[in-house]
């Protein structure tokens, strides 16, 4: 799901070296809130993925998928209540460290040059003043 379906508008994307940072709001008529829920509208925790691997693509000028996730939590909601969420990424490529990594995910046979297309990546979500956290994420990507 990209930005382009009419789910989320990003107002404002920014990219300094390893760090990508983005405020997104979400459209409180996109059809998605319409079945999750309809008294109650909620973000669903798998678009929030999906946000934060659109902005990581956007950021990188690279394709990317997620292919595991190390530890995602959700703390709070987020409603589509024109509210700017906040998404911070610091990411680094596997590569630099492809041993250790190839241990934990078993696939030191393929070596440096599959894991130089795979970035590790921590992403914060939350609101403007960073008092409220509504998620962090820390899973590994690959380009395609």
């Amino acid at each position: 799901m990209k930005a382009d379906d009419g789910l989320y508008n990003i107002k404002e994307l920014k990219t300094d070296g390893l760090t990508i940072s983005a405020v997104v709001t979400f459209n409180k008529d996109h059809w998605i809130y319409g079945v999750h829920f309809p008294q109650y509208p909620v973000t669903p925790g798998a678009i929030i993925l999906q946000v934060a691997e659109d902005l990581l693509c956007m950021g990188t000028g690279e394709d990317y998928k997620m292919v595991g996730s190390k530890n995602v939590r959700f703390y709070n909601v987020i409603a589509p209540d024109g509210r700017e969420v906040y998404f911070k990424m610091s990411y680094r490529k596997l590569a630099e460290n492809w041993i250790e990594i190839g241990k934990n995910v078993d696939i030191n046979a393929a070596g440096p040059s599959l894991l130089s297309r795979m970035l590790s990546v921590n992403c914060d979500v939350s609101d403007k003043s960073g008092d409220t956290s509504f998620a962090k994420i820390s899973a590994v990507y690959r380009r395609y």
